[in-house]
């Protein structure tokens, strides 16, 4: 199709209001007959793949009221559409071309009123069920934006398109534009980078195989009395160390020490439940499949025991408490043993060497998502994913990536790992001064702790941000918040602080006495305090001294309601489950 100026000969929109949407999308598919030329159109006869274009694209669904954003089509019955000349059966006339377009109002309520009950007073007559007024005002502009299937013939290109879509579209005041145009293609060639991760993970599965089943042969020919532990050289212990038999064995049966802090299993547990469930309804960036969106506002902002799901960035603060916790506990052996000297080279490559094989992993298999699956939103996400991998991966290798503006990150979610290697690094010079001078590695934590509180308060207050990761409609100042708070290390260095406190404490003074009533009271008050403050604020947010204050020290306060969980179950206090009380006695 050859792209037209402005005064192409185009039909002539004649819907008017009452007409609805149905009108304008039969006049979208009027104006792919005219700018078509009209030998093209003439060889269009094959019925049946003409009309399976046009079935392929997407037409208004139900719901728009309740939320309905998006009109897929057909992907596959689009792509697998192919047209041949009758008369010449090896001239390919045109192939099914998917294009996603994205039509969004050009303003929305919100930006019409000062504020909500402006709007309410204003819009009542027109809108008066009080719910959908409210989500109407709350759901965030670039939230309310059609994403349209449209079908179209290879021959138009994605200019073509996005010009007669954004001619439809001006008429109603509204603002479009085409994302992407997609065929089937049938040789897809493989990158460089694509081999490579291919050529190493066939290896890592060799190793596998051959270390398996080594493992397995040595275990049969092994003589009844010969030790469990029998050495067999570097080369083959390293061969055994990819044994999936034996890897397996320990992952479902893992050696119970007599010093592990059990309770910290239980709180794993229910942090990553809790993580899993949070970011399965909270991050909300590809929501466009889904009906009923203004339902789901009005859950996550009026439901009381929802919002506690909401909350639930507080368990990634969890984990940062173990680590605080586990840094202490576990090297304080290696301080007594070497009189408070830390072999700083080891400590920090044995952290880094167990971090990367898992992000290398992650890494790799990003790069392969193109060659393993397609769909009308495989490329928004996986597509913008790899685009920001091949700019800035090496920052995940370097473990600074959380200092990267969070729409340029390389797979967001390893901030966490950045994050807690920099603590890491950081525990090194708290370790060796909590050992050989208690008064000043104590002084330092607390010094640690409060300084992280007040900058992630003061930012907040600055920038007049929310309180913490609510759900707001304005995902720019989400964006922000996520970028200049919570990815950074010092929102959160408070949350490993207290977990440093507890590895001294339970180290150096587990028997120190302390009130259970008093003990358990404090940390149920604080920790419900916490996690459900923040409920009326996904409706409407507190004053900016308010969300400050918030931001400054609910992780920290969290923590220290962990803290005395934590050490109730190893000290042994307390009306909680038998198992749990007694598991840490002392030894």
């Amino acid at each position: 199709m050859t792209a037209a100026s402005d005064d192409l000969p185009i039909p002539k929109y004649t819907g008017a209001a009452d007409d609805g949407p149905v009108q304008d999308w039969f006049y979208l598919y009027e104006l792919h007959a005219t700018a078509a030329s009209w030998s093209e159109r003439e060889m269009i006869t094959n019925f049946t793949d003409y009309i399976s274009v046009v079935d392929a694209s997407g037409k208004p669904a139900d719901g728009l009221l309740e939320g309905t954003m998006a009109f897929i089509g057909a992907f596959d019955e689009c792509l697998d559409t192919v047209v041949w000349d009758e008369h010449d059966s090896s001239r390919l006339i045109f192939q099914g071309r998917y294009c996603t377009a994205q039509v969004a109002p050009k303003f929305t309520l919100r930006d019409l009123f000062h504020n909500e009950s402006q709007a309410h007073k204003e819009l009542a007559t027109y809108l008066p069920k009080k719910a959908m007024l409210k989500n109407a005002l709350r759901i965030p502009g670039n939230l309310v934006m059609f994403r349209v299937g449209l079908c179209v013939p290879s021959t138009c290109s994605k200019d073509d398109i996005e010009r007669m879509v954004k001619y439809t579209v001006k008429h109603m005041d509204m603002k479009a534009e085409v994302t992407e145009c997609l065929q089937r293609e049938k040789n897809k060639s493989l990158s460089v980078i694509q081999i490579t991760v291919i050529t190493l993970l066939a290896a890592f599965l060799s190793l596998t195989i051959i270390g398996t089943v080594t493992d397995i042969t040595i275990k049969e020919r092994r003589h009844p009395k010969a030790p469990a532990s029998e050495k067999h050289g570097r080369p083959l212990e390293a061969l055994l160390c990819f044994s999936a038999y034996t890897n397996a064995r320990q992952l479902f049966a893992p050696e119970d020490k007599p010093d592990s802090l059990r309770v910290l299993h239980g709180i794993r547990f229910l942090s990553m439940t809790w993580i899993i469930f949070g970011h399965s309804y909270f991050f909300i960036e590809h929501v466009q499949p889904f009906r009923g969106l203004f339902n789901g506002h009005e859950m996550y902002s009026d439901n009381f025991f929802f919002s506690g799901i909401i909350n639930f960035t507080l368990a990634v603060d969890s984990f940062f408490f173990i680590s605080g916790l586990l840094v202490v506990y576990t090297n304080w052996k290696e301080l007594t043993e070497s009189n408070g000297r830390l072999n700083v080279i080891r400590f920090l490559f044995n952290k880094y060497w167990r971090m990367m094989p898992p992000l290398l992993l992650s890494l790799g298999l990003l790069f392969l998502m193109p060659v393993l699956g397609d769909g009308p939103f495989w490329n928004d996400i996986m597509g913008t994913e790899i685009k920001l991998c091949e700019k800035s991966w090496w920052s995940n290798l370097l473990l600074i990536n959380n200092f990267w503006d969070s729409k340029e990150m390389c797979l967001v979610a390893t901030w966490y790992l950045a994050c807690n290697f920099q603590f890491f690094i950081i525990s090194i010079f708290i370790l060796i001064p909590l050992y050989n001078w208690p008064i000043v590695g104590l002084t330092a934590t607390f010094l640690l702790l409060l300084a992280g509180s007040i900058v992630s308060g003061v930012i907040t207050f600055m920038a007049d941000l929310p309180p913490g990761l609510i759900f707001y409609p304005d995902l720019d100042t989400v964006s922000n918040l996520v970028t200049y708070v919570y990815h950074k290390p010092y929102n959160h260095i408070g949350s490993y602080c207290v977990g440093v406190f507890l590895g001294y404490v339970i180290v150096r003074h587990r028997d120190i006495k302390v009130k259970p009533v008093i003990g358990w009271c404090t940390s149920f008050s604080v920790g419900v305090a916490v996690l459900w403050a923040a409920y009326r604020w996904n409706a409407e947010l507190p004053s900016t001294p308010v969300a400050a204050l918030y931001a400054a020290t609910h992780r920290v306060a969290w923590c220290v309601a962990l803290a005395w969980l934590t050490f109730a179950c190893v000290a042994g206090h307390g009306a909680i489950p038998r198992r749990c009380r007694v598991e840490d006695r002392r030894r």
